[in-house]
């Protein structure tokens, strides 16, 4: 039988329709039959209900695009962490955690308030959004505002709409004029250990939405999770912080013991000169014209005993001018620091016997603050201290340079050196004095010495100083 028929032409359509049990998905498909000719001779048409199919489907893209949103959350979250990890400034930390809660939640605005362990009042910190100038410093009483609320009980809380939530200090809308309705808040907690774990409370996270059931438990469950980071973080920063102002407070002290030691350095070392050696030198003026009144024969007890008493009183003089110069050289006040290590370091190289060769730039000759000279002058004075009793060197070099405002000072002597790590471990338990010595001396100033020795290769000593910070310890002083 011959075939009058074609392969036939279908169409599939999708759409919804009313019917006698409301709106439904209808699926379509119409099949045309054509003859040898192409014409088409029957269409034949075939519908079913498709709405479950449909109402799957539309679960299914919801799951996905729910799932990509919690995909995006979780690595907005996770960059967070490592953001908010990095750093150990309050300020910074407190910033990068409102960033991502406004990254991650797209809110109107978010602020941390931090309790006030002094008054248990809540303090805004920091702030985003509209208006956040007014809302930062803000307090808040014990208990008062939602934040106030969820600081006390230390367990979140989500309203929906502020205008219907008695717990919602009012006084933020009236000073910002932004009419909030969703909120959500979070505590701050931190942990600590022993026969109990206990939760800390040191403050609240919270963002703000204009418009209302902008949260939920999705978005609880992410701001608690990045709360957890934040509060170790914030609380890292402020320890830091705290023991940054102690070590301020602990170098300013230092600072100001070593100004009175230099201070008695100064007064002794006059004293040692203008009473104790004057008085020295009347003594042996006395003593010299006795010696020349008494006739005397030369040999006898009398002449030799007022030798002896004159080469003696001469000895103890010329110690007290050592000591009144070690004490505090004149030349360090008088001229400056590279005259005064310039004769410093000829004085060492005469009575120890070694060979000694001093560079300064020209530029250095001039007077720099006094703080500087006296850190430099001690630090040359205990390295050289410590050539003399120690390194047996015979040539000692002392360059003093500046470039790009710091000041280098580098002592280099070819003595017997030492093992560095083991004098810097020595220093550590408070032995190795000198070496302790010439390190907060540099870092009083803000500088840093660097050490280069070891056994028979000499001893090469880097001090860098920064000029400019010295200028300004000297005007604050």
């Amino acid at each position: 039988m011959k075939n009058l028929y074609r392969p036939p032409h279908t169409a599939y359509v999708e759409q919804r329709a009313m019917t006698k049990d409301g709106w439904r998905w209808l699926g379509w498909m119409d099949t045309a039959v054509l003859d040898e000719n192409g014409h088409v001779t029957a269409i034949i048409g075939l519908g079913r209900d498709i709405t479950k199919r449909k109402r799957a489907e539309a679960e299914i893209v919801r799951a996905s695009e729910a799932l990509q949103e919690r995909n995006r959350q979780l690595a907005l979250l996770n960059q967070a962490s490592r953001a908010i990890n990095a750093s150990l400034d309050s300020e910074q930390v407190l910033a990068t955690v409102l960033a991502a809660v406004q990254r991650i939640m797209d809110v109107t605005g978010c602020s941390i308030w931090l309790l006030d362990p002094a008054t248990g009042e809540l303090v805004c910190q920091h702030a985003t959004g509209p208006q956040q100038e007014i809302v930062r410093g803000s307090r808040l009483a014990p208990g008062q505002g939602l934040a106030g609320w969820v600081a006390s009980r230390g367990e979140s809380a989500i309203v929906a709409d502020a205008r219907a939530d008695e717990r919602h200090f009012k006084g933020v809308d009236q000073r910002t004029g932004l009419g909030l309705r969703s909120i959500l808040t979070v505590p701050l907690q931190t942990w600590s250990g022993g026969r109990a774990i206990e939760a800390r409370v040191s403050g609240v996270i919270q963002a703000v939405d204009t418009e209302s059931d902008h949260f939920d438990e999705t978005s609880q469950q992410l701001l608690e999770a990045l709360a957890t980071t934040a509060a170790v973080a914030v609380n890292n920063a402020v320890l830091f912080e705290e023991v940054q102002r102690s070590q301020e407070r602990l170098q300013a002290l230092s600072q100001r013991l070593v100004d009175a030691q230099e201070t008695e350095r100064r007064r002794v070392a006059r004293e040692l000169h203008d009473v104790i050696g004057q008085a020295l030198t009347a003594v042996k003026i006395n003593l010299q014209a006795t010696q020349r009144l008494i006739p005397a024969t030369p040999g006898t007890r009398v002449e030799q005993g007022l030798e002896s008493i004159i080469d003696n009183v001469e000895h103890t003089l010329q110690q007290v001018r050592d000591l009144s110069v070690d004490l505090r050289p004149s030349l360090l006040d008088d001229l400056g620091l590279a005259p005064a290590l310039r004769w410093y370091l000829d004085r060492q190289a005469q009575r120890v016997g070694f060979s000694a060769q001093f560079v300064a730039a020209p530029a250095l000759e001039r007077r720099l603050p006094p703080h500087l000279e006296i850190a430099c002058f001690r630090i040359v004075q205990e390295a050289l201290t410590n050539v003399a009793r120690h390194a047996q060197a015979q040539r000692v070099k002392v360059e003093l340079r500046e470039r790009d405002g710091e000041l280098t000072l580098r002592i280099a002597d070819d003595g017997g050196g030492f093992d560095v790590e083991r004098a810097l471990r020595n220093t550590a338990h408070g032995a190795s004095l000198g070496l302790l010595s010439m390190q907060e001396r540099a870092t009083l100033v803000g500088g840093q010495i660097e050490i280069e020795s070891s056994p028979a290769q000499g001893t090469a000593i880097t001090v860098r100083l920064p000029l400019a910070r010295s200028r300004e310890t000297e005007v604050q002083a």
